[in-house]
């Protein structure tokens, strides 16, 4: 793949310039070649175990199971890479009718089909090329035989590809075997997309291109001579004058027959030639891989109905293969490299992935997770590709993970990048629905829900529409909002502004470590933000605000009943002083889980589920099945 050409370069045109045709120059050009191959893998991610949250405290873990696969290896290609500079010095557009890029060997002795002994000569063995007609789909292309230092006996026996003919002064060559594909470009257009394919009167144009040739069919070993041939045909040329050679007019644009228009009355193919070797080295594209999954890919719902449970991310290797290392990324996070030089094709190779969740009383919400199988940016000094002293040239990695080969620079000094490598780039992800198991869920309640209009709001919601008004009005009351009372240390913030700033909160669940004024972020991480939004919950009860044409009643004085834990009996205010207490460094309750332990993550989970209890004052399931005005029911 081309992934930069250059802009057409003027330069005024000679006064001996013919009118009314083209004259066109060889003005100067460069080859290299490699040799590479290209390892297929292919990625799944599903779950792994049924999902089924805690009936009691809505909780669990989505178990997933990550698959790559090592589906095929490539035959090895030799690809050349090059660009050339021609000239158009004559007083007319030259059009470009084709490109055949012509892969020779050096043979020291050729017998040709005329019982004629050749020696020390260059004979094709296969030919890419391209033309107007048919882009890169080419297969026959039509040059002027005397621009192409091919021997027809020579090309037509045991040394030759048997793909080059002449009907002088035409010659024509033809795709066998061993060819491959011929991108050409020009001014950053694959060249034949263009809709007129030519060269200005007066100007030069630099042409890249990329030619593959199938080596498992040609078998040239490493150290073999080797030139491209690079022959360019244009119409509407002069009978003599430039570089190359003329003849009358002949198709040289593809399929559709002599077009005079467009092939022109005379026709000019210049040439150019580069002798290398096949390499010794075989690049082996996307041998190696890389497969990530970090916390970060785990995705919820915007309706907050379901949560993810810090901490408790996981990825890990089901097998033993030694073609798979765990690594750990510069934060922490664990992943993996497969070495395709170590893996048989067809070997599966599995991984798993699980996060614990929490999902909202009698509620349900979706969680997403995508893991990432990334061509592995190897370090280009330590494979040999380039030297200490040039540590990014001439083969550099892009954002894609494509692997480039410079081969030059244009006339502004910018580099030709040639794509030896495309990146591999699959992100195989899966999405599941959690939904509360909660047996309570639609068995009729007595007494009632409570009466009123109580409104709650999760920490995200107090920052977006309709909540961010609802905060601005409430933080006109208030002089400040604190959490961490009742402990040793506390956060402030003074504003509506300096909120929303710092909701939702993110990171570890833990207490402050310092008195903070306006923090944007704390130490408490994710429970930090669940205190602040059950402060502002229970404010807003008390602040005789009016929503939904009504005044929001007293939040914090509804009573906790049915959760096993030590609030049951017990206010809402009670638990956000419990909660206020702990994230200011003072101790955690005995028992938030109705299980007798709390920790943090315990306590945050519950916090949770009472701030979307009457979310945006509307009753969901934990509202509906434990919040309630005077006394708990029997």
């Amino acid at each position: 793949m081309l992934v930069w050409a250059f802009a057409v370069i003027a330069s005024a045109a000679p006064a001996s310039a013919t009118t009314g045709q083209t004259s066109i120059t060889l003005v100067g050009g460069v080859s290299t070649v490699v040799q590479h191959d290209d390892t297929s893998w292919d990625s799944t991610k599903t779950l792994k175990t049924p999902i089924s949250p805690d009936p009691v405290t809505n909780s669990g873990t989505v178990t997933w199971a990550v698959t790559v696969k090592k589906t095929a290896v490539s035959g090895k290609t030799i690809e050349a890479d090059g660009y050339l500079t021609v000239k158009n010095t004559g007083a007319n557009p030259a059009s470009i009718g084709n490109i055949v890029v012509n892969l020779q060997q050096f043979k020291k002795s050729c017998k040709g089909t005329n019982n004629k002994t050749y020696t020390n000569i260059w004979v094709s063995q296969a030919a890419d090329m391209a033309d107007a007609d048919n882009g890169n789909g080419a297969s026959i292309d039509n040059i002027v035989a005397s621009a192409s230092q091919e021997v027809v006996p020579v090309n037509q026996g045991v040394c030759g590809a048997k793909n080059y003919t002449t009907v002088l002064p035409k010659g024509t060559f033809i795709k066998t075997g061993g060819s491959g594909t011929l991108e050409f470009d020009s001014a950053g257009n694959t060249l034949f997309s263009e809709p007129t394919n030519v060269i200005p009167a007066g100007q030069s144009v630099t042409f890249a291109y990329q030619a593959t040739f199938d080596n498992t069919f040609l078998g040239l070993k490493p150290g073999v001579q080797i030139r491209t041939e690079t022959i360019v045909s244009f119409g509407n040329a002069g009978a003599r004058g430039g570089s190359g050679a003329s003849a009358p007019g002949f198709e040289i644009d593809g399929n559709d027959g002599y077009n005079a228009s467009e092939d022109g009355a005379y026709v000019r193919s210049v040439p150019t030639r580069t002798s290398l070797t096949v390499p010794a080295t075989c690049i082996h594209c996307n041998q190696l891989v890389t497969l990530t999954d970090t916390p970060d890919d785990i995705t919820t719902d915007l309706a907050g109905n379901v949560t993810i449970v810090p901490n408790t991310f996981s990825f890990s290797y089901d097998g033993a293969d030694a073609g798979v290392s765990q690594l750990t990324d510069g934060s922490g996070n664990t992943y993996f490299v497969l070495d395709g030089s170590q893996i048989a094709t067809g070997t599966t190779e599995s991984f798993t992935v699980s996060v614990g969740y929490n999902v909202a009383d009698c509620l349900s919400g979706t969680i997403s997770n995508t893991a990432n199988l990334d061509t592995d940016q190897y370090d280009l000094v330590l494979a040999g590709l380039n030297s200490a002293l040039t540590p990014t040239f001439p083969y550099s990695w892009d954002v894609d993970g494509d692997l480039l080969l410079q081969i030059g620079t244009d006339g502004l000094g910018n580099p030709i990048n040639i794509v030896i490598c495309k990146g591999l780039d699959q992100d195989p992800g899966d999405t599941e629905t959690i939904t509360s198991t909660d047996p309570t869920c639609g068995v009729p309640i007595n007494p009632p829900p409570p009466p009123g209009n109580f409104c709650t709001f999760l920490q995200s919601q107090w920052v977006h529409t309709p909540g961010d008004a609802t905060l601005a009005a409430l933080m006109g009351i208030l002089p400040s909002e604190t959490i961490g009372t009742g402990g040793t240390f506390d956060a402030t913030w003074d504003s509506a502004a300096d909120i929303e700033a710092y909701l939702p909160a993110g990171g570890t669940n833990g207490a402050l470590s310092a008195n903070l004024l306006d923090p944007t972020s704390t130490s408490a991480g994710h429970f930090g933000g669940e205190v602040l939004a059950l402060q502002l919950n229970v404010d807003l009860g008390n602040s005789g605000l009016t929503l939904n044409s009504n005044t929001v009643d007293h939040f914090g004085a509804l009573l906790i009943c049915g959760t096993g834990t030590q609030f049951d009996g017990h206010t809402v205010a009670d638990l956000l002083a419990a909660a206020n207490t702990a994230v200011g460094g003072g101790s955690l309750p005995a028992d938030c889980t109705g299980q007798s332990t709390c920790t943090f993550n315990n306590l945050d989970a519950l916090l949770q589920h009472v701030n979307v209890s009457f979310q945006q004052c509307h009753e969901t399931g934990f509202g509906l099945h434990h919040l309630f005005v005077g006394s708990c029911p029997p």
